[in-house]
């Protein structure tokens, strides 16, 4: 099933579109909406820095990454424990 385009979204002239490809359906897009992203920028935010290095990733993403990572290790524990 395709993904519904929000109101006044302009499709890309070059490329294919991400959200013309994921499956709505996908319980990880089901759980993106009932996440409070917001919620983890003030507290994450004083780990990064305007002006050293090399530009940072988005608190978002690096949440994301945590939790997949998280959800991952979950699974693999519950695969060990079927055995």
């Amino acid at each position: 099933m395709q993904a519904q385009l929000p109101v006044g979204y302009q499709a890309n002239l070059f490329g294919t579109d991400l959200l013309l490809q994921l499956n709505i359906q996908d319980p990880l897009i089901k759980l993106s909406p009932l996440i409070p992203w917001t919620d983890f920028d003030q507290p994450f935010a004083k780990y990064y820095t305007q002006d050293l290095g090399a530009p940072h990733k988005t608190i978002r993403l690096m949440v994301g990454l945590l939790i997949l990572n998280q959800l991952k290790k979950t699974l693999q524990e519950n695969i060990l424990d079927l055995k």
